[in-house]
């Protein structure tokens, strides 16, 4: 089965979740993922916001991580942040599991 680049760009994730990640950076990983028609951009919580509006009107969706990076958080505080990033437009969630 042979696919086109347009198919593959949207299986791709475009990812910024450091804890450094500036304003300036989110804004260009959205500008990146919507000219390469990526399917998804995954930032922090704290950037869903910015992601969502900057996104709003093409087909990339927002990611945001959960318990990131190792997961070791408790359920409950998993479930919260999980409604609070969905209320903010996110579209797709990145749990980490506790190991």
């Amino acid at each position: 089965m042979k696919i086109s680049k347009n198919q593959l760009a949207k299986m791709f994730d475009q990812t910024l979740i450091k804890p450094t990640a500036t304003r300036d950076q989110v804004i260009r990983l959205c500008e990146e993922a919507e000219r390469y028609n990526f399917g998804c951009v995954c930032v922090n919580s704290v950037c869903v916001s910015l992601a969502v509006q900057l996104l709003r009107g093409t087909n990339v969706k927002v990611s945001s991580t959960i318990g990131f990076p190792y997961g070791s958080t408790l359920p409950e505080v998993k479930a919260f942040e999980s409604k609070r990033i969905l209320k903010k437009g996110a579209q797709e969630i990145d749990m980490v599991m506790n190991i």
